[in-house]
């Protein structure tokens, strides 16, 4: 398994800080922050909201493969 963190590879190609979800935009890809967002996890874990949590997180990993497939071609 080929593991690679985007944002760094991202940044190597432009000069620019960019967050996950205008990645996302900048590449047509949906992003998983329609809902909530990573800094919402915590209190919707107390909140017992765990499928939220749980559509967040599978959409999160869905957006990363979709870009990864678009940067790295496959």
């Amino acid at each position: 398994m080929r593991i690679v963190d985007i944002s760094d590879d991202w940044k190597q190609k432009f000069a620019y800080i960019f967050s996950f979800d205008e990645v996302c935009y900048e590449l047509g890809v949906s992003s998983p922050k329609d809902k909530m967002n990573g800094s919402d996890v915590h209190i919707k874990y107390w909140e017992n909201k765990i499928d939220e949590i749980r559509e967040y997180c599978e959409k999160d990993v869905s957006s990363s493969i979709d870009i990864g497939k678009i940067i790295y071609g496959e």
